[in-house]
């Protein structure tokens, strides 16, 4: 999943022993004779990916495998600035979808937790934004830290890689971003 990095993006490895030919069908249109074709999968969906490989001899052997796709991701801006008219540039607001679990917090420079919100959409995505203020006063300007938690709808961790067998425990991303007037 995610060949050269692209979400979507599937390369696959035919195990046929002894085939000649190949016939692979990706349950979206379209097909390829490659033995080990890549494909990119534009829509969620639920996909049925069936190979036919053909010996010399004409005899064939079919398999097929269902694939799951789900665009996921989740993005933290680097910079806003609370007085600006426009909200997407107002707020500290993380974008992201298919998320089903999500903590993002705002630290100031002391490390003093300023803001968090946790809520989603019903298509997981984010639905608040910080507005740079405490307590009803807007902070000064500069950078501040942010660390976030995400967990996707298909079981997936959004976050840096831990270090060891982590895999039950949420993954934390941390960065900043700098507040402008």
């Amino acid at each position: 999943e995610n060949y050269n990095s692209v979400q979507g993006q599937l390369q696959f490895n035919n195990t046929s022993v002894d085939a000649t030919k190949f016939r692979w069908t990706f349950g979206n249109g379209d097909v390829s004779n490659a033995e080990k074709p890549v494909q990119l999968y534009n829509n969620e969906g639920t996909y049925g990916i069936t190979l036919i490989a053909l010996n010399e001899k004409g005899c064939s052997d079919t398999l097929s495998a269902e694939y799951k796709f789900m665009v996921k991701g989740l993005f933290i801006p680097t910079a806003f600035s609370p007085l600006n008219p426009l909200e997407e540039v107002r707020l500290l607001k993380p974008v992201g979808i298919n998320l089903e679990q999500y903590r993002f917090e705002v630290y100031d420079r002391w490390g003093y937790l300023v803001w968090s919100t946790d809520k989603l959409d019903a298509s997981g995505c984010p639905t608040e934004g910080w507005d740079g203020k405490f307590k009803d006063v807007l902070m000064p300007e500069g950078a501040y830290l942010w660390r976030a938690f995400g967990v996707f709808k298909d079981g997936s961790i959004w976050g840096a890689e831990n270090i060891g067998d982590s895999s039950h425990l949420p993954k934390s991303k941390t960065g900043t971003a700098t507040m402008i007037h």
